[in-house]
């Protein structure tokens, strides 16, 4: 397992306050589902060995697109049960738990979201 992205510091009451602002809500409460879109992190990502070795410039355009996907809620390659799993992990667990599938250039990746951590496997 080898690190591919370090998690950024965030200070989410600065992202509360800002977002607040932007909509023109003076409240001091954060808008409905603020937690779900503005807090969701994938934490430090790992990359399994076998997927690390093959890292190019291309490759990992292709991660970080899939990772964005992930974010939008486009799961890829999965069933319906993941899907619904994914979204109630999402809005009521921070994300652990949370899958996905994609189809890149060296077979196909899976993104989970673990508790501490974002570990992406190379499974073909």
């Amino acid at each position: 397992m080898k690190l591919y992205r370090k998690a950024e510091a965030r200070d989410i009451d600065k992202l509360a306050i800002q977002l607040m602002r932007a909509s023109g809500n003076i409240k001091k409460q954060a808008p409905h589902g603020f937690g779900a879109v503005l807090c969701f992190d994938f934490g430090d990502v790992f990359l399994s060995d076998r997927l690390f070795l093959l890292l190019t410039d291309e490759l990992r355009s292709e991660i970080d697109h899939c990772m964005r996907r992930m974010i939008k809620e486009d799961y890829g390659a999965v069933d319906a049960d993941v899907i619904e799993a994914n979204g109630e992990s999402r809005y009521f667990g921070n994300g652990v738990g949370m899958l996905g599938k994609y189809q890149t250039r060296v077979g196909e990746i899976q993104i989970s979201l673990l508790e501490t951590h974002t570990y992406i496997e190379l499974i073909i």
